[in-house]
């Protein structure tokens, strides 16, 4: 059964019909069913729609191993990956004081990352997001 909403369309004709949507959302992947009847019978086809769009955010951000001008930050991929694997990791910090964020990395394969030249005596914030 085919879910009503302002986001969902569908065109016939004498030759064709039409399924259309718009603004399409990660939830509207899934498989579709589709039957085609006529005087001559019915045929029923499937397609598998994968949806695909930006990783969510990332889980459980830690930052550990804390020394003088030093940590370790580290996290949980990303629940909802967008739909196909996530390519890398991009850590940026922030320090309270100045509030400018700078880029740590913009290339990390695995999730977590060593962060050096930090100064003594701030505080710093730090975030990531994945591609």
């Amino acid at each position: 059964t085919l879910f009503r909403s302002p986001r969902v369309k569908i065109e016939t004709t004498s030759d064709y019909s039409k399924f259309l949507t718009t603004k399409s959302k990660r939830s509207d992947s899934g498989k579709y069913v589709i039957t085609a009847t006529n005087s001559a019978g019915s045929f029923t086809a499937y397609a598998l729609v994968n949806v695909l769009d930006v990783p969510g955010e990332v889980r459980s951000l830690k930052v550990s191993d804390i020394s003088s001008d030093r940590c370790t930050v580290s996290w949980d991929p990303p629940e909802d990956d967008g739909g196909c694997e996530i390519q890398n990791y991009i850590l940026e910090k922030c320090e309270t004081r100045r509030m400018v964020w700078s880029t740590v990395s913009a290339s990390l394969m695995m999730p977590r990352a060593h962060v050096t030249r930090l100064v003594e005596g701030n505080e710093y914030i730090f975030r990531v997001r994945a591609e």
